[in-house]
């Protein structure tokens, strides 16, 4: 019935009581040309990435070849989890300070997971741990990475950091 679709329930109960299934066929909208509804489509999805976390990481073209998914519901899926991302690193408002390591990890977690290729970055602090810049120092290999200590000085100098974390 249609009170049961997705999109119904999300407007009469609210959006945080929609399964992780449901929320995604909100996503897609339809099951396309396929005959398949959104939630149908949404629950294939989910059973062949086995979560959401594998989902969020699958390549574009993997998810292209599912029947059911164009370009279109694949572009909306990526781009809902690049905003979740980019929503938990606006949680840090400029000019925060970081006070431990815990803070750190908090801010750049959901940058790093699922990342194929070791990367170093350069977190400019002043003299209060407030950011002054972040940047891609260095990408390497699957297990190596190098990052040239005149790099990483000239940066610090640049701009004048107090303390920088890497």
């Amino acid at each position: 019935p249609k009170s049961m679709r997705p999109r119904e329930r999300l407007l009469k109960i609210g959006v945080e009581f929609l399964s992780d299934v449901e929320l995604l066929g909100v996503l897609l909208g339809n099951g396309g040309s396929h005959r398949v509804d959104a939630v149908q489509l949404a629950a294939s999805l989910v059973s062949i990435t086995k979560s959401l976390a594998n989902l969020s990481q699958a390549d574009p073209g993997r998810l292209l070849k599912i029947k059911g998914m164009g370009l279109a519901k694949v572009c909306s899926i990526k781009a809902a989890f690049e905003l979740a991302r980019r929503l938990e690193e606006e949680k840090f408002a400029p000019g925060a300070s970081f006070c431990s390591s815990l803070q750190v990890y908090q801010r750049f977690r959901l940058r790093f997971k699922g990342m194929k290729k070791e990367q170093v970055y350069l977190i400019l602090l002043d003299n209060k741990n407030r950011m002054i810049k972040e940047m891609l120092l260095a990408e390497g290999g699957i297990n190596y990475c190098h990052a040239s200590i005149r790099d990483i000085f000239s940066s610090v100098l640049e701009e004048s950091a107090a303390a920088i974390i890497i």
